[in-house]
């Protein structure tokens, strides 16, 4: 194909025809041009996709994760009912049993003062956030509802890491 080009830009300097050529010229960088244009649209297009699909990647791990969480979650709120009943139980008997120092002493170390920590699947989020990823997520709402999701997770984290450690104490 290029030997083609060749002879025909040789024909037309030969045959001293500069305003063919020119247009010849000027019709070849326009081609280069335009092929260059639909490279780069066609690498754009396929950056896209590649994020897209890292996107996608991350929403499905961080639905995995969150589904954890709540069969987690729904385990730890029964426990908690059950626990609560207990501490119920623990109240009455503090005004009904104890009638020497003995049975206080008893009814005190059977009571359990600290709560299991908040363990929630949180690896997904870490990653996209330390990585700097967290904008491939494009839905501006399901980003910030993430977000908050994660934020609110860490508050009742430490809320219950001060509990514990005031219940111990």
């Amino acid at each position: 194909m290029i030997p083609f080009f060749r002879k025909i830009q040789k024909k037309m300097a030969d045959d001293n025809k500069p305003m063919k050529y020119a247009r010849y010229a000027i019709g070849e960088i326009v081609l280069v041009v335009i092929g260059i244009l639909i490279a780069l649209q066609i690498n754009n297009w396929n950056e896209d996709q590649k994020e897209i699909k890292i996107q996608i990647d991350y929403l499905k791990r961080i639905y995995t994760d969150i589904q954890k969480d709540t069969t987690y979650l729904r385990q730890k709120i029964r426990r908690s009912q059950s626990e609560q009943e207990s501490y119920y139980d623990f109240i009455h008997s503090m005004y009904d049993v104890q009638s020497t120092k003995e049975d206080f002493v008893n009814l005190i170390s059977s009571a359990e003062w600290d709560a299991d920590e908040l363990v929630l699947q949180d690896d997904t989020f870490t990653e996209i956030t330390t990585s700097g990823k967290l904008d491939l997520i494009r839905d501006d709402q399901l980003k910030l509802s993430i977000i908050e999701y994660y934020r609110n997770y860490d508050i009742a984290y430490k809320h219950i890491a001060e509990m514990n450690a005031t219940g111990i104490n």
